[in-house]
């Protein structure tokens, strides 16, 4: 019975050391990844802000020039159009 062996005390380090690696290697590639997608979304979601906040900025320059409610109608409704585009 002293002769029996375990599969780890045959296992090559170098096979444990490999697999290790690639396992490293393949979850610091998915972080990568996982960064990229989230800096693309970030992006996206700044230039949307943008484009909220210079909208929403022309409607109040617009509503304080109107000095009538049809004129402040038209000019939100534009508006409004506008932010479905």
């Amino acid at each position: 019975m002293a002769n029996l062996s375990t599969a780890t005390d045959k296992a090559d380090p170098m096979l444990f050391f490999n697999l290790t690696h690639e396992r490293a290697e393949a979850a610091i590639n998915l972080q990568m990844k996982l960064l990229e997608a989230y800096e693309t979304a970030t992006r996206a979601w700044l230039s949307r802000v943008q484009s909220e906040l210079q909208l929403w900025s022309e409607l109040v320059t617009k509503l304080t020039a109107t000095h009538s409610v049809p004129g402040a109608i038209e000019a939100y409704t534009k508006c409004v159009s506008q932010q479905v585009q």
